[in-house]
Protein backbone atom coordinates (compact mmCIF):
# COMPACT_ATOMS: atom_id res chain seq x y z
CA UNK A 1 0.00 0.00 0.00
CA UNK A 2 1.45 3.39 -1.04
CA UNK A 3 2.01 6.02 1.61
CA UNK A 4 0.27 9.40 1.04
CA UNK A 5 3.58 11.12 0.39
CA UNK A 6 4.58 8.55 -2.28
CA UNK A 7 1.09 8.64 -3.85
CA UNK A 8 1.25 12.41 -4.26
CA UNK A 9 4.66 12.20 -5.92
CA UNK A 10 3.33 9.63 -8.43
CA UNK A 11 0.35 11.84 -9.28
CA UNK A 12 2.64 14.81 -9.76
CA UNK A 13 4.81 12.87 -12.24
CA UNK A 14 1.81 11.60 -14.24
CA UNK A 15 0.19 15.04 -14.42
CA UNK A 16 3.49 16.85 -14.92
CA UNK A 17 2.81 19.09 -11.92
CA UNK A 18 5.40 20.71 -9.66
CA UNK A 19 5.23 19.46 -6.07
CA UNK A 20 7.06 20.49 -2.89
CA UNK A 21 6.97 18.99 0.58
CA UNK A 22 7.77 20.78 3.81
CA UNK A 23 10.63 19.25 5.71
CA UNK A 24 9.12 17.48 8.73
CA UNK A 25 10.32 18.39 12.20
CA UNK A 26 13.28 16.19 12.98
CA UNK A 27 13.13 14.23 16.23
CA UNK A 28 15.43 15.36 19.00
CA UNK A 29 17.51 12.77 20.84
CA UNK A 30 18.80 13.52 24.32
CA UNK A 31 21.44 11.59 26.25
CA UNK A 32 21.96 11.63 30.01
CA UNK A 33 24.64 9.66 31.87
CA UNK A 34 24.70 8.30 35.41
CA UNK A 35 27.38 6.24 37.12
CA UNK A 36 25.85 2.91 36.06
CA UNK A 37 23.61 3.65 33.08
CA UNK A 38 22.73 6.03 30.27
CA UNK A 39 19.26 7.12 29.21
CA UNK A 40 18.41 8.06 25.64
CA UNK A 41 15.12 9.88 25.00
CA UNK A 42 13.48 11.15 21.84
CA UNK A 43 10.36 13.13 20.98
CA UNK A 44 6.80 11.67 21.15
CA UNK A 45 6.61 11.21 17.37
CA UNK A 46 9.21 8.42 17.61
CA UNK A 47 7.81 4.89 17.65
CA UNK A 48 11.06 2.87 17.88
CA UNK A 49 14.57 3.42 19.19
CA UNK A 50 17.84 1.52 18.77
CA UNK A 51 21.21 1.96 20.53
CA UNK A 52 24.49 0.63 19.11
CA UNK A 53 27.87 0.98 20.84
CA UNK A 54 31.30 0.23 19.33
CA UNK A 55 35.00 0.80 19.89
CA UNK A 56 36.57 3.22 17.39
CA UNK A 57 33.44 2.88 15.21
CA UNK A 58 34.42 -0.73 14.55
CA UNK A 59 32.44 -3.86 15.29
CA UNK A 60 29.49 -3.31 17.62
CA UNK A 61 29.98 -4.52 21.19
CA UNK A 62 26.36 -3.70 22.05
CA UNK A 63 23.23 -3.60 19.88
CA UNK A 64 19.82 -3.20 21.51
CA UNK A 65 17.97 -3.92 18.29
CA UNK A 66 14.81 -1.95 17.53
CA UNK A 67 12.84 -1.36 20.72
CA UNK A 68 9.32 0.01 20.96
CA UNK A 69 8.88 3.49 22.37
CA UNK A 70 11.10 6.54 22.51
CA UNK A 71 13.11 5.83 25.68
CA UNK A 72 15.96 3.38 26.20
CA UNK A 73 18.12 2.79 29.28
CA UNK A 74 21.56 1.31 28.57
CA UNK A 75 23.30 -0.39 31.50
CA UNK A 76 26.78 0.35 30.06
CA UNK A 77 27.34 -3.34 29.36
CA UNK A 78 28.07 -5.28 26.18
CA UNK A 79 25.60 -7.59 24.45
CA UNK A 80 26.59 -10.41 26.84
CA UNK A 81 25.82 -8.32 29.91
CA UNK A 82 29.44 -7.67 30.89
CA UNK A 83 30.19 -4.22 32.21
CA UNK A 84 32.35 -2.17 29.86
CA UNK A 85 35.94 -1.42 30.81
CA UNK A 86 37.24 2.13 31.09
CA UNK A 87 37.76 3.72 27.68
CA UNK A 88 36.01 5.67 24.97
CA UNK A 89 33.05 4.23 23.06
CA UNK A 90 31.08 5.48 20.09
CA UNK A 91 27.31 5.36 20.42
CA UNK A 92 24.77 5.66 17.63
CA UNK A 93 21.10 6.14 18.51
CA UNK A 94 18.65 5.46 15.70
CA UNK A 95 15.00 6.51 15.95
CA UNK A 96 12.12 5.63 13.64
CA UNK A 97 8.97 7.77 13.47
CA UNK A 98 5.42 6.68 12.63
CA UNK A 99 6.03 7.17 8.88
CA UNK A 100 9.03 4.83 9.01
CA UNK A 101 11.66 7.51 8.64
CA UNK A 102 14.92 6.64 10.38
CA UNK A 103 17.29 9.21 11.83
CA UNK A 104 20.69 8.59 13.44
CA UNK A 105 22.33 10.60 16.19
CA UNK A 106 25.91 10.03 17.44
CA UNK A 107 27.93 10.67 20.58
CA UNK A 108 31.14 9.47 22.23
CA UNK A 109 31.14 8.12 25.76
CA UNK A 110 34.30 8.26 27.87
CA UNK A 111 34.08 5.84 30.83
CA UNK A 112 36.39 6.57 33.75
CA UNK A 113 36.70 5.19 37.24
CA UNK A 114 34.52 7.80 38.92
CA UNK A 115 32.60 9.49 36.14
CA UNK A 116 31.19 9.22 32.64
CA UNK A 117 31.66 12.00 30.09
CA UNK A 118 29.47 12.29 26.98
CA UNK A 119 30.42 14.39 23.99
CA UNK A 120 28.65 15.01 20.71
CA UNK A 121 29.45 16.87 17.55
CA UNK A 122 27.79 19.99 16.19
CA UNK A 123 26.45 18.55 12.95
CA UNK A 124 23.02 17.27 12.00
CA UNK A 125 23.72 13.98 13.72
CA UNK A 126 24.47 15.51 17.12
CA UNK A 127 22.56 14.60 20.29
CA UNK A 128 21.40 16.90 23.06
CA UNK A 129 23.44 16.16 26.18
CA UNK A 130 21.85 16.75 29.60
CA UNK A 131 23.72 16.74 32.90
CA UNK A 132 22.50 16.28 36.47
CA UNK A 133 23.35 19.84 37.51
CA UNK A 134 21.46 21.39 34.58
CA UNK A 135 17.91 20.05 34.86
CA UNK A 136 15.76 21.10 31.92
CA UNK A 137 12.33 22.08 33.27
CA UNK A 138 10.12 20.25 30.79
CA UNK A 139 7.24 17.80 30.75
CA UNK A 140 8.14 14.63 28.85
CA UNK A 141 5.66 12.35 27.08
CA UNK A 142 7.35 9.04 26.33
CA UNK A 143 7.00 5.29 26.03
CA UNK A 144 9.67 2.92 27.30
CA UNK A 145 8.41 -0.06 25.31
CA UNK A 146 6.32 -1.32 28.22
CA UNK A 147 4.42 1.66 29.59
CA UNK A 148 3.43 5.13 28.55
CA UNK A 149 5.17 7.83 30.56
CA UNK A 150 4.24 11.41 31.45
CA UNK A 151 7.06 12.92 33.51
CA UNK A 152 7.93 16.30 34.97
CA UNK A 153 11.69 16.78 35.11
CA UNK A 154 11.30 19.20 38.02
CA UNK A 155 8.36 19.85 40.35
CA UNK A 156 4.81 18.54 40.35
CA UNK A 157 2.58 17.45 37.49
CA UNK A 158 -0.55 19.56 37.13
CA UNK A 159 -3.41 18.22 34.99
CA UNK A 160 -5.40 21.16 33.68
CA UNK A 161 -8.31 22.02 31.40
CA UNK A 162 -9.35 25.26 29.72
CA UNK A 163 -7.67 27.75 27.40
CA UNK A 164 -4.07 27.37 28.59
CA UNK A 165 -2.57 29.89 26.14
CA UNK A 166 -5.02 32.58 27.22
CA UNK A 167 -4.42 31.85 30.89
CA UNK A 168 -8.00 30.64 31.39
CA UNK A 169 -7.12 27.10 32.42
CA UNK A 170 -7.78 25.50 35.80
CA UNK A 171 -6.26 22.57 37.61
CA UNK A 172 -8.27 19.37 37.96
CA UNK A 173 -5.65 17.09 39.53
CA UNK A 174 -2.09 17.31 40.82
CA UNK A 175 0.62 14.66 41.25
CA UNK A 176 3.34 15.98 43.52
CA UNK A 177 7.02 15.15 43.24
CA UNK A 178 6.55 13.26 46.52
CA UNK A 179 4.02 10.89 44.97
CA UNK A 180 0.82 12.37 46.46
CA UNK A 181 -2.30 12.91 44.37
CA UNK A 182 -4.58 15.86 44.99
CA UNK A 183 -8.02 16.34 43.46
CA UNK A 184 -9.51 19.72 44.23
CA UNK A 185 -6.36 20.73 46.11
CA UNK A 186 -2.87 21.68 44.98
CA UNK A 187 -1.34 20.77 48.35
CA UNK A 188 -2.28 17.12 49.00
CA UNK A 189 -1.18 15.84 52.41
CA UNK A 190 -1.95 12.12 51.88
CA UNK A 191 -1.39 9.58 49.09
CA UNK A 192 -4.84 10.59 47.83
CA UNK A 193 -6.30 13.87 49.04
CA UNK A 194 -9.73 14.74 47.66
CA UNK A 195 -11.49 18.01 48.45
CA UNK A 196 -15.05 17.23 47.47
CA UNK A 197 -17.40 14.26 47.28
CA UNK A 198 -16.36 10.79 46.11
CA UNK A 199 -18.82 8.47 44.39
CA UNK A 200 -17.82 4.81 44.37
CA UNK A 201 -19.40 1.36 44.46
CA UNK A 202 -17.07 0.30 47.25
CA UNK A 203 -13.67 0.40 48.91
CA UNK A 204 -11.26 -2.43 49.73
CA UNK A 205 -8.94 -1.80 52.68
CA UNK A 206 -5.45 -3.25 53.02
CA UNK A 207 -6.63 -5.89 55.53
CA UNK A 208 -9.26 -7.20 53.11
CA UNK A 209 -12.19 -5.28 54.55
CA UNK A 210 -14.69 -4.35 51.84
CA UNK A 211 -16.89 -1.27 52.27
CA UNK A 212 -19.55 -1.28 49.59
CA UNK A 213 -23.17 -0.73 48.71
CA UNK A 214 -25.20 -3.84 47.98
CA UNK A 215 -28.65 -3.47 46.39
CA UNK A 216 -28.77 0.11 47.56
CA UNK A 217 -28.01 -0.75 51.19
CA UNK A 218 -24.82 0.10 53.02
CA UNK A 219 -22.68 -2.85 54.05
CA UNK A 220 -19.24 -3.56 55.43
CA UNK A 221 -17.78 -7.00 54.81
CA UNK A 222 -14.51 -8.74 55.48
CA UNK A 223 -12.86 -11.51 53.51
CA UNK A 224 -11.04 -13.11 56.46
CA UNK A 225 -12.62 -14.85 59.45
CA UNK A 226 -15.13 -12.15 60.31
CA UNK A 227 -18.70 -12.58 59.07
CA UNK A 228 -20.26 -10.52 56.26
CA UNK A 229 -21.42 -6.98 57.09
CA UNK A 230 -18.74 -6.42 59.71
CA UNK A 231 -15.88 -4.08 60.45
CA UNK A 232 -13.16 -4.22 63.07
CA UNK A 233 -9.82 -5.94 63.69
CA UNK A 234 -7.71 -7.91 61.24
CA UNK A 235 -10.04 -10.88 61.44
CA UNK A 236 -7.91 -13.22 63.54
CA UNK A 237 -9.67 -15.34 66.13
CA UNK A 238 -10.59 -13.22 69.14
CA UNK A 239 -10.38 -9.85 67.33
CA UNK A 240 -13.38 -7.66 68.19
CA UNK A 241 -15.55 -6.26 65.43
CA UNK A 242 -18.82 -4.49 64.75
CA UNK A 243 -21.25 -6.59 62.75
CA UNK A 244 -24.80 -6.88 61.56
CA UNK A 245 -26.14 -10.41 61.86
CA UNK A 246 -29.73 -10.70 60.74
CA UNK A 247 -31.51 -7.88 62.53
CA UNK A 248 -28.79 -7.56 65.17
CA UNK A 249 -26.14 -4.84 65.31
CA UNK A 250 -23.46 -5.79 67.76
CA UNK A 251 -19.87 -5.74 68.90
CA UNK A 252 -18.47 -9.25 69.11
CA UNK A 253 -15.31 -11.30 69.23
CA UNK A 254 -14.53 -13.52 66.25
CA UNK A 255 -17.61 -15.70 66.77
CA UNK A 256 -20.92 -13.97 66.21
CA UNK A 257 -23.88 -16.01 67.44
CA UNK A 258 -26.77 -13.99 68.87
CA UNK A 259 -29.96 -14.77 70.71
CA UNK A 260 -33.41 -14.45 69.14
CA UNK A 261 -35.00 -11.01 68.79
CA UNK A 262 -31.79 -9.22 69.77
CA UNK A 263 -31.15 -5.97 67.89
CA UNK A 264 -28.03 -4.71 69.68
CA UNK A 265 -25.41 -6.77 71.43
CA UNK A 266 -21.98 -6.35 72.97
CA UNK A 267 -20.43 -9.60 74.03
CA UNK A 268 -19.51 -13.16 73.29
CA UNK A 269 -21.33 -16.15 71.97
CA UNK A 270 -24.67 -17.37 73.30
CA UNK A 271 -24.31 -15.52 76.64
CA UNK A 272 -24.81 -11.82 75.86
CA UNK A 273 -22.96 -9.20 77.86
CA UNK A 274 -25.29 -6.36 76.86
CA UNK A 275 -28.29 -6.97 74.64
CA UNK A 276 -31.31 -4.93 73.62
CA UNK A 277 -34.15 -7.11 72.40
CA UNK A 278 -37.28 -6.70 70.30
CA UNK A 279 -37.12 -2.98 69.51
CA UNK A 280 -34.72 -1.23 67.14
CA UNK A 281 -35.62 2.25 68.41
CA UNK A 282 -34.87 3.65 71.86
CA UNK A 283 -38.08 3.99 73.82
CA UNK A 284 -40.15 2.03 71.31
CA UNK A 285 -42.82 -0.13 72.97
CA UNK A 286 -41.69 -3.69 73.43
CA UNK A 287 -38.02 -2.82 73.73
CA UNK A 288 -35.97 -4.07 76.65
CA UNK A 289 -32.39 -4.00 77.81
CA UNK A 290 -30.90 -7.18 79.19
CA UNK A 291 -27.62 -7.23 81.09
CA UNK A 292 -26.17 -10.66 81.61
CA UNK A 293 -22.81 -12.34 81.99
CA UNK A 294 -21.35 -15.60 80.80
CA UNK A 295 -21.25 -18.67 83.02
CA UNK A 296 -18.26 -19.11 85.36
CA UNK A 297 -15.45 -21.34 84.24
CA UNK A 298 -16.08 -25.02 84.91
CA UNK A 299 -12.38 -25.96 84.86
CA UNK A 300 -11.31 -24.32 88.12
CA UNK A 301 -13.48 -23.46 91.08
CA UNK A 302 -11.69 -20.15 91.74
CA UNK A 303 -11.86 -18.90 88.14
CA UNK A 304 -13.76 -15.65 87.65
CA UNK A 305 -16.88 -15.65 85.53
CA UNK A 306 -20.57 -14.92 85.67
CA UNK A 307 -19.97 -11.50 87.28
CA UNK A 308 -21.95 -8.42 86.32
CA UNK A 309 -19.87 -5.33 87.02
CA UNK A 310 -21.26 -1.79 86.97
CA UNK A 311 -18.62 0.86 87.48
CA UNK A 312 -19.10 4.61 87.81
CA UNK A 313 -16.63 7.21 86.72
CA UNK A 314 -14.47 9.32 88.98
CA UNK A 315 -16.31 11.98 90.98
CA UNK A 316 -16.43 13.72 94.31
CA UNK A 317 -19.38 11.75 95.59
CA UNK A 318 -22.83 12.92 96.74
CA UNK A 319 -24.02 15.79 94.54
CA UNK A 320 -20.63 16.08 92.81
CA UNK A 321 -21.01 12.90 90.77
CA UNK A 322 -19.34 9.52 90.54
CA UNK A 323 -22.36 7.81 92.11
CA UNK A 324 -24.32 4.83 90.80
CA UNK A 325 -28.01 5.39 90.05
CA UNK A 326 -30.65 2.78 89.27
CA UNK A 327 -33.75 4.48 87.90
CA UNK A 328 -37.30 3.61 86.90
CA UNK A 329 -40.19 5.50 85.35
CA UNK A 330 -42.92 6.60 87.77
CA UNK A 331 -46.05 8.80 87.67
CA UNK A 332 -45.16 12.45 88.11
CA UNK A 333 -46.69 13.72 91.36
CA UNK A 334 -50.48 13.23 91.19
CA UNK A 335 -50.62 12.36 87.49
CA UNK A 336 -52.32 9.25 86.13
CA UNK A 337 -50.10 6.14 86.43
CA UNK A 338 -50.21 5.74 82.64
CA UNK A 339 -49.33 9.32 81.66
CA UNK A 340 -46.72 11.97 82.34
CA UNK A 341 -44.08 9.50 83.49
CA UNK A 342 -40.82 10.77 84.99
CA UNK A 343 -37.60 8.89 85.74
CA UNK A 344 -36.75 8.60 89.43
CA UNK A 345 -33.82 7.13 91.35
CA UNK A 346 -34.75 3.88 93.05
CA UNK A 347 -31.21 3.07 94.22
CA UNK A 348 -28.32 5.52 94.75
CA UNK A 349 -24.90 4.26 95.80
CA UNK A 350 -22.93 7.33 96.88
CA UNK A 351 -19.39 6.83 95.64
CA UNK A 352 -17.35 8.65 98.31
CA UNK A 353 -17.76 9.13 102.02
CA UNK A 354 -19.50 12.33 103.14
CA UNK A 355 -17.77 14.36 105.89
CA UNK A 356 -19.59 14.66 109.25
CA UNK A 357 -17.35 17.31 110.82
CA UNK A 358 -14.13 17.15 112.86
CA UNK A 359 -15.69 16.83 116.28
CA UNK A 360 -17.08 14.05 118.40
CA UNK A 361 -20.60 15.10 117.55
CA UNK A 362 -21.12 14.82 113.80
CA UNK A 363 -23.88 15.31 111.26
CA UNK A 364 -24.42 15.00 107.50
CA UNK A 365 -27.44 16.01 105.42
CA UNK A 366 -28.04 12.94 103.25
CA UNK A 367 -30.92 13.65 100.86
CA UNK A 368 -34.36 15.13 100.39
CA UNK A 369 -37.42 14.03 98.41
CA UNK A 370 -39.64 16.05 96.08
CA UNK A 371 -43.27 15.61 97.11
CA UNK A 372 -46.48 17.39 96.05
CA UNK A 373 -50.11 16.74 96.83
CA UNK A 374 -50.76 13.35 98.36
CA UNK A 375 -47.61 11.61 97.22
CA UNK A 376 -45.64 9.54 99.73
CA UNK A 377 -41.93 8.71 99.84
CA UNK A 378 -40.41 5.89 101.83
CA UNK A 379 -37.48 3.53 101.98
CA UNK A 380 -34.27 2.91 103.86
CA UNK A 381 -30.67 4.01 104.04
CA UNK A 382 -27.74 1.68 104.68
CA UNK A 383 -24.76 3.50 106.19
CA UNK A 384 -21.32 2.97 107.72
CA UNK A 385 -19.70 5.62 109.94
CA UNK A 386 -15.93 5.84 110.39
CA UNK A 387 -13.98 8.10 112.75
CA UNK A 388 -10.22 8.14 113.50
CA UNK A 389 -7.77 10.14 115.53
CA UNK A 390 -4.25 11.15 114.50
CA UNK A 391 -2.90 7.87 115.82
CA UNK A 392 -4.14 4.31 115.54
CA UNK A 393 -7.64 4.60 117.09
CA UNK A 394 -10.60 3.83 114.84
CA UNK A 395 -14.31 3.56 115.68
CA UNK A 396 -17.03 2.49 113.25
CA UNK A 397 -20.72 1.69 113.11
CA UNK A 398 -23.00 0.11 110.51
CA UNK A 399 -26.73 0.75 110.59
CA UNK A 400 -30.03 1.13 108.75
CA UNK A 401 -32.40 4.12 108.73
CA UNK A 402 -36.03 3.78 107.75
CA UNK A 403 -37.79 6.92 106.53
CA UNK A 404 -41.28 7.97 105.48
CA UNK A 405 -42.44 11.36 104.19
CA UNK A 406 -45.37 13.28 102.78
CA UNK A 407 -45.33 16.80 101.38
CA UNK A 408 -45.82 18.30 104.83
CA UNK A 409 -44.20 15.83 107.23
CA UNK A 410 -41.30 13.42 107.50
CA UNK A 411 -40.16 10.83 110.03
CA UNK A 412 -37.17 8.52 110.39
CA UNK A 413 -35.83 5.86 112.75
CA UNK A 414 -32.54 4.04 113.17
CA UNK A 415 -33.08 0.30 113.43
CA UNK A 416 -31.26 -0.45 116.68
CA UNK A 417 -31.46 -4.19 116.15
CA UNK A 418 -29.56 -3.79 112.86
CA UNK A 419 -26.71 -1.70 114.30
CA UNK A 420 -23.25 -3.12 114.81
CA UNK A 421 -20.26 -1.09 115.94
CA UNK A 422 -16.60 -1.19 116.81
CA UNK A 423 -15.76 1.26 119.55
CA UNK A 424 -18.11 3.88 120.91
CA UNK A 425 -20.43 5.29 118.25
CA UNK A 426 -23.98 6.40 118.94
CA UNK A 427 -25.80 7.30 115.71
CA UNK A 428 -29.31 8.51 114.99
CA UNK A 429 -31.32 10.49 112.47
CA UNK A 430 -33.26 13.73 112.45
CA UNK A 431 -35.60 15.20 109.86
CA UNK A 432 -35.63 18.63 108.29
CA UNK A 433 -36.95 20.56 105.30
CA UNK A 434 -34.24 21.56 102.86
CA UNK A 435 -34.17 24.45 100.44
CA UNK A 436 -34.73 25.12 97.65
CA UNK A 437 -38.35 24.02 97.72
CA UNK A 438 -38.63 23.22 101.44
CA UNK A 439 -38.33 19.50 100.68
CA UNK A 440 -38.49 16.92 103.48
CA UNK A 441 -35.18 15.18 104.06
CA UNK A 442 -32.96 13.11 106.33
CA UNK A 443 -29.87 14.07 108.35
CA UNK A 444 -27.61 11.49 110.00
CA UNK A 445 -26.14 12.40 113.39
CA UNK A 446 -23.75 10.62 115.74
CA UNK A 447 -21.53 10.99 118.78
CA UNK A 448 -18.18 9.17 118.77
CA UNK A 449 -15.47 8.77 121.39
CA UNK A 450 -12.12 7.03 121.57
CA UNK A 451 -10.93 4.78 124.37
CA UNK A 452 -8.04 7.18 124.87
CA UNK A 453 -9.39 10.73 124.51
CA UNK A 454 -8.13 12.35 121.33
CA UNK A 455 -9.13 14.82 118.65
CA UNK A 456 -11.14 13.58 115.68
CA UNK A 457 -9.13 13.69 112.40
CA UNK A 458 -11.50 11.78 110.10
CA UNK A 459 -15.28 11.64 110.57
CA UNK A 460 -17.35 10.44 107.60
CA UNK A 461 -20.22 8.27 106.42
CA UNK A 462 -20.70 5.93 103.44
CA UNK A 463 -24.34 5.36 102.49
CA UNK A 464 -26.74 3.86 99.96
CA UNK A 465 -30.34 5.03 99.46
CA UNK A 466 -33.13 2.56 98.66
CA UNK A 467 -36.15 4.55 97.45
CA UNK A 468 -39.30 2.41 97.66
CA UNK A 469 -41.52 5.00 96.00
CA UNK A 470 -41.97 7.00 92.80
CA UNK A 471 -40.75 10.24 94.31
CA UNK A 472 -37.64 12.00 93.13
CA UNK A 473 -34.50 11.99 95.30
CA UNK A 474 -32.08 14.90 95.60
CA UNK A 475 -28.66 14.36 97.18
CA UNK A 476 -27.94 17.20 99.56
CA UNK A 477 -24.61 19.04 99.24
Amino acid sequence: MLRPRTLLMCLAVVLNLPVAFAQPDLPVVTASAGLDHMRFTSTPSVAQIRVVASVNEGEAIFDSGWQGGNVFDWSLADSNGHKLAAGTYHVTVSVRDLDGHVMNRKASVAMMADQIAVETGRGDDAMVITVADDVRKVTVVAHDGKSGVVASTDGDLSFRTGDFFAGKDSEGMRLTSGGKVGIGTDHPTEKLDVHGSIKADGFILSDGTVISTTSGANSVTHTATRPPNSIGGAGATGDPFLAEVGQTLGMHPATHSVGPNVVFKIGGEADEAIAMSESKNFGFPGGSLTLSAASPSAATADMAGGDLILQSGAGNGAGAGGNVHLQTAAPAFNASPTTDNVVVDREIIVSKAKPMGLSNFGSANLFSVQLLGKNVAGGRIDYVIRATDAGSQVVAESGVIQYLATAGSVTCAVQTDDKVHLGIVNSGCITDFFNPGSQPGITLIDNVSFQTPASVVVHEVYYTIHNQSGSQIRLEP
